[in-house]
């Protein structure tokens, strides 16, 4: 939780992504599979039970200890994609964002000013900074992705 609240305000945005597996190939590949554009940083322990099912992070008894919190998305700028954008694969041990797209989006960080290791993004307590969030953002918007507002059902 404090690491997004170190890193993150409203206006700000955040990259959802998954490896899911190939149905022809079986090979791993990383997608991004939402966006939210940054509203509000809420912690967990203070969203209450008629909100509660909103977000996995308060769906189970939350104490005011922790540092979980629940980033709100701005609706018209959140969501799922409708369709996944791959990014990368499993290469080197680990999965990665392709070296291509590393070079357009100006590289990663790890938070403290060094590079994310050759595109990794493996799961991770400290998940990947965008060095260049605005060439990101070109790069994404370049792709048309079509925003999902709704939950599943």
């Amino acid at each position: 939780g404090q690491r997004i609240r170190d890193f993150l305000s409203a206006g700000d945005f955040i990259v959802f992504w998954a490896g899911l597996r190939c149905k022809e190939t079986e090979d791993l590949v990383c997608s991004i599979i939402g966006f939210y554009t940054v509203s509000a940083i809420v912690n967990a322990s203070e969203i209450g039970p008629l909100d509660s099912h909103r977000n996995a992070h308060t769906r189970q008894a939350v104490s005011a200890e922790r540092d979980d919190v629940v980033v709100f998305g701005k609706p018209d700028k959140s969501g799922r994609l409708w369709k996944h954008i791959p990014i990368g694969r499993f290469r080197n041990g680990a999965q990665r964002v392709d070296r291509e797209l590393l070079v357009a989006w100006g590289g990663l960080e790890n938070g403290d000013g060094g590079d994310w290791i050759d595109g990794y993004i493996q799961r991770s307590a400290s998940p990947p900074i965008f060095r260049s969030p605005d060439k990101f953002l070109k790069w994404f918007s370049a792709r048309k992705p079509k925003l999902v507002h709704a939950n599943n059902v």
